[in-house]
């Protein structure tokens, strides 16, 4: 049978005002916003875009931010050595360690990558260890250890 020769099909629908009847307002007002978000997630957000020639997507903007919170961490030591003329490491060192890896570990949970994930996870607690040992020992924020002074040979 060609499809110019079939009969249409009857789809009937068994509740054809589903809305109840009091506070139908207020229902089809949820309905909406749900069916509103539903579309900004299947569009937007999974969606790929084209930009200076590379592909982008929500998620890979995550892992910049991310990417650039751990990143950070190298800025602030750099700097807090250069004005101690040494090496040092300062506290806000471990909470940009902390707050980087923590995303990091968010955006490989979205990924579905184990790797990622299992590279991260631990990342965290050894750096509020590192918190917790600093606050214990009453060290001041920006000591170094004695083998972080560069030794140079003449």
């Amino acid at each position: 049978m060609r499809d110019s020769q079939r009969p249409p099909i009857e789809v009937s629908n068994p509740h054809p005002n589903p809305l109840p009847c009091e506070g139908r307002g207020e229902t089809l007002n949820n309905n909406i916003a749900m069916n509103t978000l539903a579309l900004i997630a299947i569009t937007w957000i999974g969606k790929e875009y084209r930009f200076l020639g590379l592909d982008w997507s929500y998620l890979m903007v995550l892992g910049f931010i991310a990417n650039a919170l751990f990143s950070m961490r190298f800025l602030v030591q750099w700097l807090a050595s250069e004005r101690q003329g040494e090496s040092v490491i300062p506290i806000s060192f471990w909470y940009w360690s902390i707050a980087g890896s923590t995303l990091m570990c968010i955006y490989f949970i979205f990924r579905r990558d184990p790797i990622g994930i299992l590279a991260c996870l631990p990342n965290s607690l050894i750096y509020i260890r590192n918190l917790m040992l600093i606050r214990k020992g009453g060290s001041p924020p920006t000591a170094a250890a004695p083998s972080q002074r560069p030794r140079e040979t003449g």
